[in-house]
């Protein structure tokens, strides 16, 4: 993505290393890059419990996977600063952005080891890493204001900080690891074992489920149903506390809600990956033996896990959307000065628009991961990126700002035209293969058919947009029916290896 940017920037003439946008750009795309490889680094080093019955020391479990962590993200930070510095003259820092990223990396680490299979995991990690984001920002320029440098030096002060941070870190991870290979219950304090009292159904009742697809439903919501709702209230969360320091603007508290509508049709396609896991654990995409001989048909399976994906995403947005009208009647109560609006072209249609697109979204990832293949779930992830950035970098260096338009919008027909088709071969494969009944094709061709419609009279006010913009819209409206075919296909394939 930095290689994309800045060669984007450099081919128009706009790349000056030391202006202001190009330190925001060092604090933004740095730590984002720290952010994608120090996922891949925990994913590397796995979980300590396959280590728990060696001859060895907790504190040496702790240490080793500690070290091994903060070398590569310390390295992984000064190769490709390097690498951006050499190809584009940024001029950007390495030794402080290394050492700091290192000892992040120990301190999150941290936090998941004293917080494993705890509730309270994920806001832990995230207080850590503001904290921590706080202090990088310090850095660059004053907290509360706009980045004016890079780090210039690391002093005596910065090393002693990160070492100190780096030490309690271990600490930390050692009494987590100690605390976890005793067997020892994770940290809590009651909150989420109340919650999920207040919030069962049937089980702690004695009641018995009518179907057994009620039943799977209430698997699946037990396990994965607070996911997206967590997620989206973090980011959220997250985002008011910096306005709140930073900025405290009311125009863009608005603009920012605003925009938390698009990170929730975003979260949609990758909150579906966690949705739709039906493996033993996470790493394993593959349907475990528990969930693959229940009597229960593929169909009831893959519907019950659609249905727990429409409630979360129904939640937060129904959340989203209470809390957008709310502030945009406030302040229009209260005349501020800017015009309180949804911005053009869509206007309210952004609302509902934000709904159907998570949606979308998510009937394009769940039936992904249903498959069970991670080869194919990889291949398919890196090929549509590679895709993307080959196709931008022609229309960018190739074509003019006209063909430019011309051709995005001509790429974006064929992919509705391949939606389109790909859903109703979905629906004839899934029908041959008694996966899906009659009156669901029907209700699926009817909805889409009424979606299609509102697009339509949205059209007859915006015809400047194109018949080739809503031919696509009709492909995107495909995708969120398509899971009624693609789930089923998907689990059936994955179960029946």
């Amino acid at each position: 993505m930095p290689v994309l940017l800045f060669g984007i920037l450099q081919h128009d003439g706009t790349l000056e290393p030391g202006d202001t946008t190009s330190v925001m750009l060092h604090a933004v795309l740095v730590e984002i890059s720290w952010l994608g490889f120090g996922v891949a680094v925990f994913g590397a080093l796995g979980t300590p419990a396959r280590l728990y019955t060696l001859p060895i020391r907790s504190s040496t479990i702790a240490l080793v996977q500690m070290v091994q962590g903060m070398v590569l993200i310390a390295v992984e930070s000064i190769v490709s600063t390097a690498l951006l510095n050499a190809a584009f003259g940024l001029r950007w820092p390495l030794l402080g952005p290394a050492l700091f990223a290192a000892a992040g990396f120990a301190s999150v680490l941290a936090v998941f080891r004293l917080c494993e299979k705890s509730g309270w995991v994920i806001l832990v990690a995230t207080a850590a890493l503001t904290a921590e984001s706080v202090w990088f920002k310090s850095q660059d320029g004053p907290v509360f204001g706009t980045a004016t440098h890079v780090w210039p030096v690391v002093t005596g002060g910065d090393l002693l900080t990160l070492g100190l941070m780096s030490v309690l870190a271990y600490g930390i991870a050692v009494a987590g690891v100690a605390r976890n290979r005793c067997g020892q219950p994770p940290l809590t304090v009651g909150f989420f074992a109340w919650l999920a009292r207040v919030c069962a159904t049937t089980p702690q009742t004695g009641r018995p489920f009518r179907t057994s697809g009620r039943a799977q439903l209430w698997f699946e919501w037990r396990t994965k149903g607070w996911v997206m709702p967590a997620t989206i209230a973090i980011c959220v969360s997250g985002g008011f506390l910096l306005w709140l320091i930073f900025i405290r603007d009311v125009r863009a508290l608005y603009g920012g809600l605003y925009f938390t509508g698009g990170l929730i049709a975003f979260s949609g396609l990758l909150i579906g990956f966690g949705l739709g896991q039906v493996g033993s654990r996470d790493s394993d995409v593959q349907m475990s033996q528990f969930l693959a001989t229940r009597p229960a048909t593929s169909t009831d399976i893959a519907r019950s896990i659609l249905k727990c994906a429409a409630q979360c995403l129904v939640i937060v947005w129904a959340i989203w959307a209470v809390a957008l009208l709310a502030l945009g009647a406030l302040l229009q109560a209260i005349q501020v000065t800017f015009p309180v609006r949804l911005p053009e072209p869509l206007g309210w249609w952004y609302v509902p628009t934000m709904l159907v697109s998570a949606w979308a979204a998510m009937g394009l990832s769940i039936p992904l991961v249903l498959t069970g293949r991670k080869r194919m779930q990889l291949a398919t992830f890196f090929s549509t990126i590679s895709l993307f950035i080959g196709l931008m970098l022609f229309s960018k260096l190739a074509l003019s700002r006209d063909g430019q338009d011309q051709f995005f919008r001509g790429a974006l027909a064929v992919a509705g035209a391949l939606l389109i088709l790909g859903t109703v071969w979905a629906f004839v494969a899934a029908k041959k293969r008694a996966l899906v009944s009659p009156p669901t094709v029907v209700a699926a061709a009817s909805t889409w058919g009424l979606l299609c419609a509102l697009v339509a009279v949205y059209g007859m006010s915006h015809p400047e947009e194109g018949l080739l913009t809503y031919f696509t819209a009709a492909g995107v409206l495909a995708l969120a029916v398509s899971p009624l075919a693609t789930a089923p296909l998907a689990l059936a394939w994955n179960r029946n290896r």
